[in-house]
């Protein structure tokens, strides 16, 4: 077991201030490796998220956490799940839409939260727009995101664009460079 000290804390609360491409690449990166690894190993993470995510200033390492809502699947598992994921904010596309199939991949949502956490990394932002704290309204707003390109498109930098069609269109891994 490692314990890491990281005085810098979480993502969510840098992203109070402007974070640069390069450490959202480094971000990106680092995020996306460790979900291959745990994919790898049939473990969701299920929680994917700014508030999940530490930072080491010194490094410039970004590191994952909090497995409260991870889940290890059958060795055979294809990533297909029914329960949702834990941060409705966060949830794919797929997880609401009322006409779907009952269950959803789960591998795939880990990436698509990952997406969104570099997205409210770049615009301290999540790009739905829910006036009030309804479940209902923003499960319905996440819903109409099925074409991830109007929010990928809201980037500037063609590297993060890169990164975010990789990870909300295509749902791959990252391939290290």
């Amino acid at each position: 077991m490692q314990v890491l000290m990281l005085p810098a804390g979480r993502l969510s609360y840098r992203c109070v201030c402007e974070i640069d491409m390069y450490s959202c690449l480094s971000l990106a990166n680092g995020i996306s490796a460790a979900l291959e690894y745990l994919h790898g190993n049939c473990i969701v993470h299920r929680d994917v998220k700014p508030d999940n995510v530490l930072y080491d200033s010194v490094e410039n390492i970004f590191v994952l956490s909090d497995f409260g809502s991870a889940t290890i699947l059958p060795a055979s598992s294809i990533g297909v799940v029914a329960e949702s994921p834990a941060t409705v904010a966060f949830y794919p596309p797929e997880v609401c839409i009322v006409e779907a199939a009952p269950t959803y991949n789960a591998f795939s949502a880990d990436l698509w939260a990952l997406g969104m956490t570099i997205y409210c990394s770049i615009f301290r932002k999540l790009p739905y727009f829910v006036h009030s704290d309804s479940y209902v309204e923003l499960v319905d707003e996440i819903a109409k995101f099925v074409d991830p390109y109007p929010i990928i498109d809201q980037v500037a930098d063609f590297s993060v664009r890169d990164v975010l069609v990789a990870l909300l269109a295509d749902r791959r891994y990252l391939k290290q460079a």
